[in-house]
């Protein structure tokens, strides 16, 4: 099986909750076919590391996108960052309360079509 977090041609998302990746949750988001996508997740408190699958259509990811950015800036226990890697693209990092900036939270979605031209290129 693929492993969705060494995909280099889908979105990858890190919570970091400090400076050790290990405690990091990991999100990948990768074009399935026909305006499917498949979301990966980890969640580093589970001693098992089982990886979670599920398969959306392009408007359900928007919104899973959208309200984990808005569940960042009011969580009770927040992550410090994310950190956002889009095919193509440099590694980007933001701090959770920069989540308030609907600009912001509108220029992250607008990078989702990228993963339905993106592909793999090998040396």
């Amino acid at each position: 099986m693929l492993n969705p977090f060494s995909d280099n041609t889908a979105i990858q998302i890190r919570l970091l909750r400090n400076d050790d990746l290990n405690d990091d949750d990991r999100i990948a988001i990768r074009y399935k076919e026909d305006n499917y996508y498949q979301v990966y997740y980890r969640d580093a408190n589970m001693k098992s590391q089982s990886i979670f699958c599920t398969i959306l259509q392009k408007e359900e990811v928007e919104k899973y996108v959208e309200n984990l950015m808005i569940l960042m800036t009011r969580d009770n226990d927040p992550f410090e960052s994310m950190q956002i890697s889009y095919p193509c693209y440099p590694t980007l990092l933001f701090k959770a309360e920069d989540f308030k900036k609907k600009s912001l939270r509108n220029s992250i979605q607008e990078m989702l079509p990228i993963l339905n031209t993106a592909a793999k290129i090998t040396a």
